[in-house]
């Protein structure tokens, strides 16, 4: 009632850039990016920074959250063209450094086949990059046809398959098999698209132009390929 904030949390310096949120032991944690180069986890109750995780050198982009074998992990990305992930809830510390892209990696999301989580990233070397989250390694499948930074991916399924989207410069959003490493469609905009998510068959886009839009997948991600 009233749209008053719940929490305020501080203690970065500068800008953030990312946030999201996981649950540990039934309690809402928060996990928070930012220019001053580090990633925070706060608890929700009494606001306090539980971690604050360093290693990337420069702005921090894009931070997610995934659960392997019980324990929670956090992917974060960042001007140092690196993703990382790290230990969330003990020392915090690195666990693995994923190289590959060749400039800024702007965002970073996870996906799960057959047991096996793995981690998305792309960035203003023009690709998207699909790895192993748990062998780690440099191995990856590289997704390219964007013309321009890709600024976003997220993943849905159909059929059991995974998919990965992605927006960027170029003003167009596509669609891939991330196992094959294929592009499945492209659709272009009328206005560049920033971000994106998707929640069951909706894709939502926010725009340069300050609006958001959202899709039925089914309808405007067909399994075509394209240009």
């Amino acid at each position: 009632e009233g749209g008053d904030a719940l929490q305020v949390l501080r203690g970065h310096v500068g800008i953030v850039t990312g946030v999201t949120t996981f649950v540990v032991n039934g309690e809402v944690r928060v996990a928070s990016c930012g220019s001053d180069g580090t990633i925070r986890i706060w608890a929700i109750e009494g606001g306090d920074a539980l971690q604050v995780l360093r290693g990337h050198v420069g702005i921090v982009t894009g931070v997610t959250t995934f659960v392997v074998n019980g324990a929670v992990r956090v992917a974060s990305c960042g001007d140092d063209g690196t993703v990382r992930i790290w230990d969330a809830i003990e020392d915090g510390g690195t666990l693995r450094v994923l190289r590959g892209h060749t400039d800024i990696v702007r965002g970073v999301t996870t996906f799960v086949v057959n047991d096996a989580l793995r981690v998305v990233s792309c960035g203003q070397d023009w690709t998207v990059h699909v790895r192993d989250a748990i062998e780690g390694g440099n191995a990856c499948v590289v997704l390219k046809g964007h013309s321009r930074t890709v600024f976003g991916v997220t993943t849905f399924v159909v059929h059991d398959n995974p998919r990965v989207v992605s927006c960027g410069r170029d003003g167009t959003v596509r669609c891939w098999d991330p196992l094959a490493g294929t592009q499945l469609s492209v659709i272009a905009l009328d206005v560049v698209c920033r971000a994106l998510c998707t929640a069951g068959h909706i894709l939502a886009l926010g725009h340069e132009d300050g609006t958001l839009s959202y899709w039925d997948i089914r309808k405007r991600l067909p399994e075509t390929s394209s240009r």
